[in-house]
């Protein structure tokens, strides 16, 4: 009989590793499940699999706001990656982390999306990216000797939780936005000049014509690229919503129309929901 596996929980409610020490480990655990050729998994395509495997890894980066960059090759390259975490904590954080990634995030797209680091190409059965993910999950379940099996519908239950409680986070943090940025127009703040004050705050250059968001030219050098991580551009594009929003709703007798061009654009998706 295995070790009862409890949910990891911290006082602070952090996970008390970096990002990059959780993904290395998640590399390591990786190598070893594929080496095992495990018979859950055995008829499933290895591109598919591998492609899986490594789009998840990199998925728990990006949620932690590191740009981890797993490709295929690096699942056999031979290299040991020694970073530790305690099976407890790692189980507790992926399983929180993959039920919204296989739920929300959409494990195929995802897969399609990154298809320039694996060697996925071709659309494939979601069930097997499924089948795939839970079995690495209960995988290292196994492997830290815990008596814990996981299921989809546990995995869908826990989703149901978290979609739940970010959408109110989510309003939550809108309606204050709004609310901050209603009282700056109404002490007679321009729209385009709270949009450059925002911009400078999150160092945003320029929006591209397909609509992404771009560092200023100091940042763009430092970390090697122009266009936004991921989770800089969510928390910009939260901005502009909320700034858009709260221009609307002021009497469209009395405002000009903004020259900030994102505003517009923003006030008029929001019209057309």
């Amino acid at each position: 009989m295995g070790k009862e596996f409890i949910e990891y929980h911290s006082e602070n409610g952090r996970i008390p590793y970096s990002a990059s020490t959780l993904c290395f480990c998640l590399t390591q655990y990786a190598k070893d499940y594929i080496s095992e050729n495990r018979k859950i998994t055995s008829n499933i395509d290895k591109k598919i699999r591998d492609a899986v495997l490594i789009d998840a890894i990199n998925y728990l980066g990006v949620q932690c706001c590191f740009n981890f960059a797993l490709h295929t090759k690096d699942l056999y390259d031979g290299q040991k990656h020694k970073e530790e975490v305690d099976p407890q904590c790692l189980l507790t954080t992926i399983i929180n982390y993959y039920a919204y990634y296989m739920f929300n995030q959409g494990i195929v797209e995802s897969v399609l999306r990154s298809n320039c680091i694996n060697e996925c190409t071709e659309q494939f059965d979601a069930n097997d990216g499924a089948v795939v993910l839970l079995d690495f999950i209960n995988y290292i379940s196994k492997r830290n000797d815990f008596d814990r099996t996981f299921t989809i519908k546990e995995l869908y239950e826990k989703f149901k939780v978290q979609k739940h409680n970010n959408e109110m986070d989510k309003l939550k943090k809108f309606l204050e936005l709004t609310s901050k940025y209603s009282e700056e127009l109404v002490n007679g703040h321009s729209i385009d000049a709270i949009f450059e004050s925002m911009a400078r705050n999150h160092n945003l250059k320029y929006v591209a014509e397909d609509g992404t968001y771009h560092y200023t030219d100091i940042i763009s050098n430092r970390i090697g690229q122009s266009q936004m991580y991921s989770w800089d551009a969510k928390e910009v594009d939260e901005e502009i919503y909320a700034m858009a929003y709260a221009y609307g709703k002021m009497n469209n007798d009395s405002k000009q129309v903004p020259q900030t061009e994102i505003i517009n654009k923003k006030i008029l998706e929001m019209k057309k929901r």
